[in-house]
């Protein structure tokens, strides 16, 4: 008997010192550490990669369909708790080891994938330096990964119940409140041809995801400061990020519920928190000739509810040319938009912009700079230097065809004296083409109000009632250019202004 109980201890340890080394050889760990083995099963695991990178395991179990037909996979890998910790600066790939990820090595794995399904219940992951200074805490809920093999290749299911991840500053013990805090659910699913291992086809749905955002980011932005791309990068952005490859990649991407917010440390140190919901977003691409993007049911308020925004949706594609494969033309519409605020609010936000402004700000070196007078809300600055690492395909996108239009747009303001003035545009139309050789904008139905009168109350629409600062009926304005020929035309239908003393000192 107990010679009996010394073998099946000599043969317990020596099995799992097997499996130790077959785990390193694996995996190229520095160390390997293993609790109870068994057949199919070890109660914990403990990896210590090249990298610095520590991986624990607990309750890691194999289960094999021959013995459970309940399964579709012959094999079931399950994972009740994994731990990663690491520094992302200790992740630098030697060259041996980068000669070992190869290509076959890449298809080998995949070719396995289709034999095997794994679920893993719960998972934490704690990296240092994914931004400098920052600490990035992430869990998992039910992560499940599949694979399945077809005609072209594989097909790739990812899901996760519940995804949280929160981004710390280190070295700031005064205020441990997260940079960002996200959580979301998320299925993907991918087709990669095993020939080139190129993503053929991308399919992902995200549910409920929220995103908080504070003043703290602004801070760590200030303390670790966006440098200048060099040449290299910009090389590597301009072949990462081309418009004929989205194209030729079908995509799918749906969002529910997203919720965003923001809080904001305003003068007096009052806390305001903005929040922007939406209710769906879809990004799709079709039949390589268009990539489209449409939000529906956009809502973005403050928590004092004087400044709200909203809008029914927004629709932009990016169409191809038929004639002309490598031209693109956009194309944004705008449903019903609708925004109410009060000049105290909008005193408020210039000022609190203001402040911002003098903390950060992008300055031509790429740190952020302390001036912001030079900045607006709807211009956007262009260095020399920037325009290189922007590809060709996008600056002939932006430049070749772009049409807005926007529909039924209503505004309110609320003076600091009680005085209210409403605003309306029915349909307002922009349109640039031939490297903006040629530019149209167009008005229908404008008017400008004192009170809650709308014009269509009004008994004719070409009489005027005191207390309408503004009415247009249509403007049509359209420049273009041949040559040396400039062309402007103008064509305005039904004006009327009215001037009132009080009101313009209160607007401005």
């Amino acid at each position: 008997m107990f010679w009996r109980s010394c073998l099946i201890d000599l043969r317990t340890k020596y099995r799992g010192w097997l499996l130790s080394l077959a785990v390193a050889k694996i995996c190229h760990c520095r160390s390997v550490r293993l609790g109870r083995c068994g057949l199919f099963y070890v109660e914990h695991i403990r990896l210590c990669l090249i990298g610095g990178v520590v991986i624990e395991v607990d309750d890691f179990r194999v289960t094999v369909s021959f013995f459970n037909t309940h399964y579709t996979k012959p094999f079931i890998i399950t994972i009740s708790d994994i731990r990663i910790e690491g520094e992302c600066n200790q992740l630098s790939l030697t060259p041996t080891y980068k000669k070992r990820c190869c290509h076959k090595d890449f298809e080998r794995y995949l070719h396995w994938l289709q034999y095997t399904s794994t679920v893993i219940r719960t998972a934490r992951v704690v990296f240092l330096g994914v931004a400098p200074g920052s600490l990035l805490h992430s869990t998992f809920q039910q992560l499940q990964l599949d694979g399945y093999r077809d005609r072209e290749g594989m097909q790739i299911e990812l899901s996760c119940k519940l995804l949280q991840a929160k981004l710390f500053s280190r070295g700031t013990a005064q205020n441990t409140a997260p940079l960002l805090v996200l959580s979301l659910g998320l299925s993907v699913c991918c087709n990669v041809p095993l020939d080139i291992l190129k993503l053929k086809r991308l399919a992902a749905r995200i549910t409920d995801p929220q995103l908080m955002l504070s003043d703290g980011l602004l801070e760590y932005f200030h303390d670790h400061p966006i440098r200048q791309k060099t040449k290299t990068t910009s090389d590597q952005f301009s072949t990462s990020f081309n418009i004929e490859s989205l194209l030729n990649t079908s995509l799918r991407l749906d969002i529910e519920n997203l919720v965003l917010r923001y809080t904001a440390n305003m003068v007096y140190s009052e806390m305001r928190t903005v929040a922007a919901r939406l209710n769906v977003a879809s990004l799709s691409t079709e039949d390589n000739q268009q990539f489209a993007v449409i939000l529906t049911g956009i809502n973005v308020d403050d928590q004092t509810r004087e400044t709200l925004f909203s809008c029914n949706e927004f629709d932009a594609k990016l169409n191809r040319a038929s004639d002309n494969p490598g031209i693109f033309l956009a194309d944004m519409k705008i449903f019903n938009p609708h925004f109410v605020t009060n000049q105290k609010a909008i005193v408020e936000w210039t000022e609190y912009y203001r402040n911002i402004g003098q903390r950060i700000s992008i300055s031509i070196e790429g740190h952020f700079d302390d001036d912001f007078s030079a900045a607006s809300m709807g211009k956007l600055t262009i260095t020399v230097a920037d325009l290189h690492a922007v590809p060709t395909e996008m600056k002939r996108f932006c430049w070749e065809s772009l049409y807005v239009e926007v529909n039924s747009f209503h505004c309110r303001l609320m003076l600091s004296n009680g005085q209210e003035i409403n605003a309306s545009l029915e349909l307002g139309t922009f349109r640039v083409s031939d490297n903006f050789g040629s530019a149209e904008v167009g008005l229908e139905s404008v008017w400008v109000r004192q009170g809650n009168l709308f014009v269509g109350h009004l008994d004719s629409p070409f009489c005027h009632a005191w207390g309408t600062t503004l009415i247009v009926g249509a403007l049509l304005i359209q420049y273009s250019q041949n040559n040396e020929m400039r062309r402007l035309l103008v064509k305005l239908v039904e004006c009327q202004i009215e001037y009132e003393e009080e009101l313009i000192r209160q607007v401005f």
